[in-house]
């Protein structure tokens, strides 16, 4: 995938998130001037998250459906770890800890005479539970030669492999939640506001 061609993309995905942001920004200042920010500014917020996770999808899905034109590559493992990652979370009135892992891996390969350190196991999604990571790390020990995916446009954008991706109506089903309260928020604000202001002095 062409450098140019991901920054393009990339600006263009950014544009939801952007526009978002603005319109978000501006419900916050009348929200203020109005004196009832608190629902405003929830709804913003909301609304903000959600193009900022359409954004972050899009571009997932459309780096994968682009890797299916990625060459492939003899390359050597310089690392591979499973990584696990623990975080309290609350859960009522106490907390839990959650534990996620990992497969951290680096190669090394050679394109034209350049040498490149690629650290991406997969363009896409993957199975992360221990048992899953645990034998990915067998599975690509250190100094085990592989062949990997890179582009041809682009060199040091590379994968072992192409993994998994959510299908768009997925994608769309998670954004319209918050986005769907994020609305709800403002608008009954909105109307609130506009009660109030009809009703006389």
């Amino acid at each position: 995938m062409k450098r140019g061609g991901v920054a393009r993309h990339a600006v263009e995905m950014s544009i939801p998130v952007i526009v978002t942001g603005i319109l978000a920004l501006a419900a916050i200042l009348v929200a203020v001037r109005r004196g009832e920010w608190k629902p405003f500014i929830i709804g913003a917020v909301l609304l903000y998250a959600a193009a900022f996770i359409l954004k972050v999808g899009l571009e997932q899905q459309q780096l994968w459906y682009e890797s299916a034109h990625w060459k492939t590559i003899p390359a050597t493992v310089v690392d591979s770890t499973k990584q696990k990652t623990t975080r309290k979370v609350k859960s009522g009135d106490s907390y839990r800890t959650e534990v996620s892992y990992h497969f951290k891996v680096a190669y090394d390969y050679t394109v034209d005479g350049i040498a490149y350190i690629g650290d991406r196991y997969t363009v896409g999604m993957y199975e992360s539970s221990e048992a899953a990571v645990d034998e990915l790390v067998k599975q690509y020990p250190k100094g085990k030669t592989i062949e990997i995916l890179y582009d041809p446009a682009n060199a040091s954008e590379s994968a072992i492999t192409r993994g998994k991706v959510s299908s768009s109506w997925l994608l769309y089903a998670i954004t319209l939640v918050p986005a769907l309260f994020g609305g709800m928020f403002i608008f009954r604000t909105i109307q609130q506001a506009g009660i109030t202001e009809r009703q006389p002095s």
